[in-house]
């Protein structure tokens, strides 16, 4: 309780500020009729520190952006530390080359891709936090952010279009790993 007094410790806030697709190519091999996958994505977020006495401590993030649990790109972002009352910008340019889709992947994907709203995707981050308060350091912990509402559109030509990320929800859980179990 007096620790909650002293701190007032609220979570990290998370926002998409932009994601651009700057390629997307599904190319089917006649040969053995596999269909690979390749893209560039680049994302900007923003983590928010709304403590006012608390330093969190990141380690690097594992980044992936999905649409319907199939991976279009995977990237990283190194360490970094957020300071009481900042606001930090992620921001990453993730590639994909050559992922081979099976086929219920392609169906999803293409009619995904005919949709007006655009291509649903979110964003999902894996990292470790620590926490720092004065002088006293807390022991890193697992997190996961996922990102969701995020509905891309693919480029037309050399015209990168941003998705649109204004119904853009971030939402931070923790990771506990007990044994070999990550809950």
């Amino acid at each position: 309780a007096a620790f909650y007094v002293l701190y007032h410790p609220h979570r990290p806030l998370f926002s998409v500020t932009s994601l651009k697709i700057s390629a997307f190519n599904l190319t089917t091999t006649p040969a053995d009729d596999s269909t690979q996958l390749s893209t560039r994505i680049n994302v900007t977020l923003s983590a928010r520190n709304p403590n006012n006495k608390i330093t969190y401590l990141y380690d690097p993030m594992f980044i992936a952006v999905r649409s319907n649990s199939i991976d279009l790109s995977n990237g990283s972002f190194a360490n970094f530390t957020s300071s009481p009352d900042n606001i930090s910008i992620i921001h990453t340019a993730m590639a994909m080359n050559f992922k081979v889709l099976d086929a219920n992947e392609v169906k999803s994907l293409k009619s995904d891709l005919k949709r007006k709203r655009g291509l649903p995707m979110e964003i999902v981050m894996d990292t470790m936090v620590g926490v720092k308060m004065e002088k006293l350091k807390v022991r890193k912990i697992g997190i996961r952010i996922r990102c969701g509402g995020i509905h891309g559109t693919l480029p037309k030509g050399k015209n990168v279009t941003p998705a649109n990320t204004a119904k853009a929800k971030c939402k931070v859980d923790l990771r506990i790993k007990i044994f070999k179990w990550t809950f």
